[in-house]
């Protein structure tokens, strides 16, 4: 069995008035889902809007069959069927895992009402993703083992377009966040990949729900 652990985000187009049931679906998802099921590693969910219309969803499984145990059980097939019927626009990006992070924390969903949450996408230029890789390795697992506010670093190429990384980024707070980015570790990177990097888009994601099977470690 292929034991390359599942990586995928989800954008969704919510209405603002299906909004509470969208989140309380995602909830009631996210609860069932773990600790239940020790294969789905973590699960959760913001938006970037007023409106909270753009929600992007995040999960991570340990493997194909974790991800297949999860789309059978009942839950989650329930909520399935309602996203598709409430959301107007999904688009699901597949990515190959790159180096997957976080804290020993059983479950960030009980007190992580002030986490910040960024989702960032970084178009690498051509015959430049070996070069970026290594910097942003590097920097990745310095800030999870040097910063204490920093809960979860998650990264992905995307598997429709290797020169596509997609980073998911939690952090205790907006302390820990300004933090973080006056590292050395983070300038240096910064630095690094100037000249490589065709563009960053960063996006501040209200935190909607969150959580995860404890401490992973994926490179």
């Amino acid at each position: 069995m292929d034991e390359t652990p599942i990586f995928k985000i989800t954008k969704l187009t919510i209405a603002k008035d299906d909004r509470d049931e969208y989140i309380r679906q995602a909830e009631n998802n996210m609860h069932a889902s773990i600790p239940a099921e020790e294969g789905t590693l973590l699960i959760g969910s913001g938006h970037d809007d007023a409106k909270g219309e753009d929600n992007y969803e995040i999960e991570l499984f340990r493997n194909k069959g974790a991800e297949d145990l999860h789309i059978a059980a009942s839950h989650a097939d329930d909520f399935a069927e309602i996203v598709d019927n409430i959301s107007s626009d999904k688009k699901v990006i597949n990515l190959k895992p790159e180096v997957i992070t976080t804290h020993a924390q059983k479950a960030l969903n009980s007190y992580a009402d002030n986490f910040v949450m960024r989702l960032v996408k970084v178009e690498v230029k051509t015959g430049k993703e070996e070069e970026y890789a290594h910097s942003v390795k590097k920097e990745m697992t310095t800030s999870i083992a040097s910063e204490p506010g920093m809960e979860i670093m998650m990264s992905g190429t995307n598997k429709d377009n290797p020169n596509e990384w997609y980073f998911v980024e939690v952090y205790a707070n907006d302390k820990a966040y300004d933090y973080h980015v006056q590292t050395p570790h983070y300038k240096e990177y910064i630095e690094e990949t100037d000249s490589i990097v065709e563009r960053r888009d960063v996006k501040d994601l209200v935190r909607d729900t969150l959580a995860t099977q404890g401490a992973i470690v994926l490179d």
